[in-house]
């Protein structure tokens, strides 16, 4: 099964297309998510001196690898008025309640607009040693909006993380570069256009 994600970092600058008419709406400013950490809301979009608008969910056909495509008009709402908000920092505590790290971001699947992942940091030496983790089993304390780890039981997060600001899972593209796990795996190796090594002693 294939899942093509994004980060919500990612989205922030992406152009915004209107399916209706093919033009650019903006650019996305801000990415809101639900309390419960399970859904894309909706994002802003800013559009040069205009105020930003607000488009909801329900409005955005899809997330591509270079733009936002959306149906219709946008909102003129108030933000304490749209639904969702930007994701803060929030606790990551383990099934016992014990306090593992922070959640610094999360990423969201570019059809459903489900959020697929959460980026888990453990510290600034954790971080330098392995990395930030994604984090797919996970619930929320929707009160003080802890996120709980579950244990993870499948394939570690590691395997479903690559090179690049988007990820993908099993075989399937990862990030805007177009690199497929299993291509990276037989050992493929990719170049920018123009910059392949020549070995006719040229």
């Amino acid at each position: 099964v294939r899942c093509f994600v994004k980060s919500l970092k990612g989205l922030t600058g992406m152009p915004v297309v209107r399916t209706d008419n093919g033009r650019r709406a903006g650019r996305v400013t801000r990415a809101c998510v639900d309390d419960g950490l399970t859904a894309l809301c909706g994002v802003w979009v800013a559009n040069g001196w205009r105020r930003a608008r607000y488009c909801p969910a329900e409005r955005i056909r899809l997330i591509g690898d270079v733009s936002v495509l959306i149906d219709g008009e946008m909102l003129r709402v108030r933000q304490s008025a749209a639904c969702g908000h930007p994701l803060a920092l929030r606790r990551a505590l383990n099934a016992a309640g014990e306090m593992v790290g922070a959640i610094t971001g999360a990423y969201v699947d570019e059809e459903t607009l489900a959020i697929a992942a959460v980026e888990l940091t453990r510290g600034f030496w954790e971080d330098l040693k392995s990395g930030r983790q994604l984090v797919r089993h996970f619930e929320v304390h929707v009160p003080d909006a802890d996120v709980v780890l579950m244990e993870e039981g499948d394939e570690s997060d590691e395997a479903w993380m690559d090179q690049g600001d988007d990820r993908g899972r099993g075989s399937g593209r990862v990030g805007g570069d177009g690199i497929r796990h299993d291509e990276l795996a037989g050992g493929a190796q990719t170049r920018p256009g123009g910059d392949e090594r020549r070995t006719d002693g040229v």
